[in-house]
């Protein structure tokens, strides 16, 4: 699951508080849905609180060791960053040169980004396809929620509050610990 929120950076410098750079930081969240699974060492389900010290060295070597799906999932935070966007001028193309109207995307280090973003390539922000949405009337940052299937390579927009409440209800089925 893919997710992205808009939030406008101010701060620019600009002429007479109307004419001047555009800088948009984007938020990506990404979230990884996994199936459970039991391990099993010579056909016993192991508990690590029980195991032997035979029964460690044959798990770690991958003697008898199996495992089958257990039938739960678990959700795992794998990239938590952001982007930013800058447009130099805004695009009045007679007056300004192309190169000084262009928006650029660029990355920034910081301590704050947390994983590798699994997802780099898929941009939600300035794709045509997605629709970002707003909550409390506004006030809330423009955002945009996306599913990703990596087994067909199909990415799935959440275009409406129902969409995305109805995909919220489906993770917190598959993993009762989480409540948003």
């Amino acid at each position: 699951m893919l997710v992205e929120q808009i939030y406008t950076k101010s701060g620019m410098p600009s002429i007479a508080n109307t004419v001047g750079p555009t800088l948009f930081q984007i938020s990506r969240t990404v979230l990884q849905v996994y199936s459970l699974g039991d391990i099993y060492i010579d056909g016993k389900l192991v508990d690590a609180s029980s195991m032997t010290m035979w029964d460690m060295i044959k798990g770690s070597l991958g003697i008898g060791v199996t495992s089958r799906p257990s039938g739960q999932t678990s959700l795992k935070l794998e990239y938590s960053g952001f982007y930013n966007e800058i447009q130099p001028l805004p695009e009045i193309r007679a007056i300004v040169p192309r190169a000084l109207s262009a928006e650029y995307a660029f990355d920034v280090r910081s301590p704050y980004i947390y994983g590798h973003d699994p997802l780099s390539s898929i941009r939600l922000y300035r794709n045509p396809a997605v629709t970002f949405v707003q909550a409390d009337g506004g006030r809330s940052p423009a955002t945009a929620i996306a599913k990703f299937n990596q087994g067909n390579h199909e990415l799935k927009t959440l275009d409406s509050a129902l969409q995305i409440s109805q995909a919220i209800r489906e993770l917190e089925g598959s993993n009762p610990a989480l409540r948003f």
